[in-house]
């Protein structure tokens, strides 16, 4: 900025003027008035009071174009500096966070053997009695490593003519001998026999929360007319209203004899004969 002329101030003789540039005093600049900045960058002026409404719609944007773009943004290759959506995360890569511990987990609880564990040092559990197996299958039960043994989702013990046990959620099954821990018989399950005397406390092992089936439950006088019938043809024939009748009547007798048992009454199915009840913890239930 030419801002001085000042006669003489590098030295020369006062006659002789010489240009002095005073960079520590600029001159102060006005600033932009509102028309001068709609000119400057080409906004014309500005719109009239009454067509600002009308105006406006010049700037609406067509959002089925707008999104149609982007996607074909989406086509081409990604120069920003995120990392694409579709790329798979390398844990190895530059400015990632790695778990150098990535495979390690915590140690799973000591297994302690006791009476009712196999006494061979086979994790996999034991049932070999004639018409038990399990779900999971003992088969596949060998391949699992120690730490899924320890946590099985919804194991059960069936048996082929009686019902089944189902533990609901993870159970630890490491070593178990089954064969001397659940038994099904007609009308009656018995899981940990009062004769072991180091059974499991409440909640731990198989001695916790489990859900029961047992089959071929029926009405005394249900099962008692079915086999006169059979043996004897003039035996008097109920309709099918008295056999839905005796059988509901009966379905609320298990009701009740859940209640004072300390179990929880499911379901009766009328048709089959199945009872389901559920026990927070074992003894000897059944009819």
């Amino acid at each position: 900025i030419l801002s001085k002329i000042i006669p003489g101030k590098n030295g020369e003789p006062d006659a002789k003027q010489t240009t002095y540039i005073d960079y520590h005093s600029p001159k102060p600049m006005r600033g932009y008035t509102a028309s001068e900045l709609r000119r400057i960058t080409n906004l014309g002026d500005a719109p009239k009071e009454e067509k600002i409404l009308q105006d406006l719609s010049e700037y609406f944007v067509d959002r089925e174009d707008d999104i149609a773009d982007s996607d074909n943004d989406d086509l081409s290759e990604n120069s920003g500096d995120s990392p694409r959506d579709d790329q798979p995360y390398n844990s190895h890569q530059p400015g990632q966070d790695q778990n150098e511990d990535e495979d390690e987990t915590e140690p799973i609880p000591e297994l302690i053997i006791t009476s009712t564990h196999r006494q061979d040092g086979i994790l996999c559990p034991k049932l070999t009695r004639k018409d038990y197996y399990s779900r999971p299958s003992i088969e596949e039960l060998k391949n699992y490593t120690e730490r899924q043994l320890y946590a099985v989702k919804d194991f059960a013990v069936y048996h082929g003519e009686h019902g089944f046990v189902e533990w609901e959620g993870l159970s630890d099954i490491r070593a178990l001998d089954l064969d001397e821990i659940v038994f099904l018989d007609h009308g009656k399950v018995e899981v940990y026999p009062d004769t072991i005397r180091d059974k499991p406390e409440q909640g731990e092992l198989l001695n916790k929360y489990a859900k029961i089936k047992l089959n071929a439950i029926w009405p005394p006088k249900y099962q008692q007319y079915k086999n006169e019938e059979e043996q004897d043809e003039n035996q008097q024939i109920l309709s099918d209203e008295e056999l839905d009748s005796m059988k509901k009547n009966y379905g609320t007798k298990l009701a009740q004899h859940c209640k004072n048992n300390d179990c929880k009454f499911l379901a009766y199915e009328t048709n089959k004969g199945e009872w389901t009840f559920s026990v927070e913890h074992f003894t000897i239930y059944g009819l």
